[in-house]
């Protein structure tokens, strides 16, 4: 093999590496995104807290990254502080920064408390979703009831899986967001 054929070889090496290293590059950074989770909110004597693994574990605001066209999921408890029963809806609210969400789709899955404590999935409810100005995204759920326990509060326990589908419209490689989650009366 002549030294010009070996260029030639090391030279088509070292395009198909840059390809493959590129492709690999642009397809996870197309598809990640940094999110920011706003929880804690208040409405009537209704308390929304997030929570990691377990009721009342006292877990940080949970940074989750939502990939294009796959479910991520986040927990979160509604608790009522008042005597009786209040209803609400839980609303969430995107605002995007440098990508369009294309299309929104969610449940909201209602945790049932086992006999040992621990959380067993229970119903799942759509979140309906629209858009909004400046891209934004809004999904409201449908109502459900808060009750009071007797000699308690009541609790209740979540579970939202979103499934976003976006494009990237800014010159980064990625686009960062925050969603708020809060609850609403009907």
């Amino acid at each position: 093999m002549s030294l010009e054929d070996r260029r030639i070889w090391v030279g088509v090496a070292a395009l198909v590496a840059l390809s493959v290293v590129t492709a690999g590059a642009v397809s996870a950074v197309v598809f990640s995104n940094l999110y920011q989770y706003h929880g804690f909110a208040q409405v009537n004597k209704l308390i929304l807290a997030p929570f990691d693994h377990i009721p009342n574990d006292g877990g940080p605001q949970i940074p989750i990254s939502f990939l294009n066209g796959t479910t991520s999921s986040f927990n979160f408890s509604v608790l009522n502080r008042w005597k009786g029963s209040i209803d609400y809806n839980v609303s969430f609210f995107l605002a995007p920064s440098g990508f369009i969400v294309t299309n929104a789709f969610g449940v909201l899955v209602q945790y049932n408390v086992s006999s040992n404590g621990s959380l067993v999935d229970g119903p799942s409810f759509p979140i309906a979703w629209v858009s909004g100005p400046s891209y934004t995204v809004s999904g409201l759920t449908p109502t459900f009831t808060a009750v009071d326990l007797a000699n308690d509060a009541g609790e209740q326990f979540f579970r939202a899986d979103i499934t976003l589908t976006f494009n990237l419209s800014g010159s980064n490689l990625d686009g960062s967001y925050t969603m708020d989650v809060a609850l609403v009366s009907p």
